[in-house]
């Protein structure tokens, strides 16, 4: 039942520090409170906003497409960032990142293993660790070079065997 804040004599921000602690102490990640505070939900893309204001992070995906093309603008917001695991075991056979995004996250897509084609565009600057791991896609790339590299930034390379140079003007990673 709703507990008014008037009736304990607490103060509103005394109580939501109450309510912190409690979630703290179920084990839950204060950065998981947060996810619930912080964002917005805009179709089947739940996402939040970027500390400039004026740009956004996709954070999840509730959606069912197989053929996904993900908005470059939510309300009226830049997207530039598809957050840690937003995409992570879904359906989908392609997915087309709008120009724009400048990070794909940690898992972003990790597990999404019908995902065959991946459209990446050159405004994509930095792939987090395993952003594409256990995809279709990444299983075709690995086959072709065990060093898999997009947009000149080395997402993968565990399974090369061996000792590997990174060559100048190549990223690995986050």
């Amino acid at each position: 039942s709703p507990v008014d804040v008037e009736k304990h004599s607490i103060s509103p921000v005394e109580f939501l520090i109450s309510i912190l602690l409690k979630v703290k102490s179920l084990g839950k990640k204060m950065s998981e409170v947060s996810l619930f505070i912080d964002n917005a939900l805009y179709e089947n893309y739940r996402y939040k906003k970027n500390q400039d204001g004026t740009t956004i992070t996709i954070i999840n995906y509730d959606g069912d497409e197989e053929k996904l093309e993900i908005p470059s603008m939510i309300d009226g917001l830049q997207v530039t960032a598809i957050g840690d695991n937003a995409f992570e075991g879904k359906k989908m056979i392609s997915v087309k990142i709008p120009e724009g995004v400048i990070t794909i996250g940690k898992h972003a897509f990790r597990g999404c293993i019908n995902l065959e084609e991946i459209t990446v565009p050159a405004s994509v600057t930095k792939i987090e660790e395993y952003a594409f791991v256990n995809t279709a896609w990444m299983k075709v790339q690995e086959k072709k070079n065990p060093l898999v590299v997009v947009n000149g930034i080395l997402i993968y390379g565990e399974n090369c065997g061996k000792n590997i140079i990174i060559p100048k003007g190549y990223l690995y990673g986050s």
